[in-house]
């Protein structure tokens, strides 16, 4: 049975580069039920599509913060 995805599109400062694309890009597939992510570096966007459940956009966030990126969801 296939599962309902949703979508979270983030704001992500700090961002500058494909090396740091790279590691935010590693760190967000270690979530539990990241299933796909694409980003835009110049536009400092980055789009996850995941599993619902309560917690997983604070889970992302986190990662990135982590990181040293400034992150925040985007509506």
């Amino acid at each position: 049975m296939a599962e309902n995805l949703v979508a979270t599109s983030l704001k992500v400062y700090g961002m500058r580069d494909a090396a740091a694309a790279q590691r935010a890009y590693d760190a967000l597939r270690q979530i539990d039920g990241v299933q796909q992510i694409s980003m835009n570096v110049p536009l400092r966007r980055i789009n996850v599509t995941h599993t619902p459940r309560r917690g997983i956009t604070q889970e992302l966030v986190a990662a990135l913060r982590s990181l040293g990126f400034h992150a925040q969801e985007k509506g």
